[in-house]
């Protein structure tokens, strides 16, 4: 069953709510649920996820104009990824290694235009 946050929003109807709650008891859920969240980590259930950028909930198109009005200059979808790939956004040390690897590819490809 769901450990964190489980708190109906007015938006939703009690019905739809008992529903939900419902199908996110179910052994067939729960089993789903276990499974995707293997998968995040690698194989390991009790293993953190790794993270997959550094902006939170906020958009990328958000950061991007954030940068943008700091910067006072045009900002790249390169530049707005690493950004939001490496640690307190200093641009050289990746939150890990796959964000590492996209980086590397992206520089190749930007060498070869």
């Amino acid at each position: 069953m769901r450990t964190g946050r489980c708190e109906r929003n007015s938006s939703i109807t009690q019905e739809v709510w008992d529903s939900w709650m419902s199908m996110w008891s179910s052994e067939e859920y729960q089993k789903k649920s276990n499974q995707s969240k293997k998968n995040r980590r690698q194989g390991e259930l009790e293993k953190p996820a790794p993270s997959t950028h550094t902006s939170g909930a906020i958009s990328h198109a958000k950061v991007a104009s954030e940068i943008e009005k700091n910067s006072q200059t045009t900002v790249t979808s390169y530049q707005v990824f690493v950004y939001t790939h490496t640690k307190n956004h200093d641009g050289e040390t990746f939150i890990n290694d796959q964000a590492k690897e996209v980086n590397v590819s992206i520089f190749e490809i930007l060498l070869i235009f």
